[in-house]
């Protein structure tokens, strides 16, 4: 089951992670595109996964946000397929989202020239490393 939730509702307990990474970067994508995954709390308001999806929603300041309530006899199963399920990109795929992200940014102003939302930058500069890659490779 889904619901909308308050952000400020939500209480972290066991679910933070040591390391979340760059968050900037995830909550510039949040406040582009939205939440493109709900995060899981029990019925009790606790996070279960999706921490860094969390701090990044607070830090753009979204007031709600979706989330899947997940039962407490199925919280550590949740957070472990959470995790065990994700399946990196092979190069192959990571390529094919490059091109795909340098076609979008050229539609964006016709030009590979521009960046949007940034200072001038080489779009297929920005597609490679949004793909894992230097634009050399």
């Amino acid at each position: 089951m889904f619901k909308e939730v308050l952000v400020r509702d939500i209480l972290v307990k066991g679910a933070e992670r040591k390391e979340p990474g760059d968050i900037d970067k995830l909550a510039e994508t949040l406040g582009k595109c939205g939440l493109l995954q709900p995060i899981g709390i029990t019925k009790e308001m606790e996070l279960v996964f999706g921490y860094r999806r969390y701090l990044a929603a607070k830090k753009v300041g979204l007031e709600r946000i979706w989330a899947s309530i997940i039962p407490k006899e199925h919280v550590e199963e949740a957070r472990f397929w959470e995790n065990e399920c994700r399946k990196e990109l092979t190069v192959e795929e990571k390529t094919k989202a490059g091109i795909a992200f340098e076609t979008y940014l050229k539609s964006v102003d016709g030009t590979p020239s521009k960046f949007p939302g940034r200072l001038a930058k080489d779009a297929r500069e920005a597609a490679a490393k949004k793909a894992g890659f230097s634009s050399e490779t």
